[in-house]
């Protein structure tokens, strides 16, 4: 007598990108490689952070863990878990981890209007 086979969840695999930055670690999702876009996680350690990005793309992060500031508009702006950021094609944004847990972010990018600057 066979069994039947359990129904296998879809999940995405994580798989890291080196970055330069001490303190943060970035990882892909390869599996939405057909979205126009991107779905990434990073974590940021304490007192740790990211290098300034500016990029031609429409950008969403949810902060899952951990809490620090954005830079987004001359300005560093409190985020916490639970919080969600948008942000503009070519606006210029980072993040730093300044509180003692570290932070878990994932982010969603797709192209914009601008992507071929």
């Amino acid at each position: 007598m066979s069994t039947p086979l359990e129904p296998s969840a879809p999940h995405l695999r994580a798989e890291p990108i080196a970055v330069p930055d001490t303190g943060v670690e970035l990882f892909a999702y390869p599996e939405v490689a057909g979205f126009p876009g991107g779905f990434q996680y990073f974590e940021v350690q304490p007192g740790a952070e990211t290098p300034l990005d500016r990029h031609a793309s429409l950008e969403v992060w949810t902060i899952q863990a951990g809490a620090g500031e954005l830079y987004f508009a001359d300005a560093w702006h409190p985020l916490k878990a639970g919080d969600c950021v948008h942000f503009p094609a070519l606006e210029p944004h980072r993040m730093r981890n300044s509180g003692a847990q570290p932070m878990r972010i994932f982010a969603l990018w797709w192209r914009s209007e601008h992507a071929a600057l």
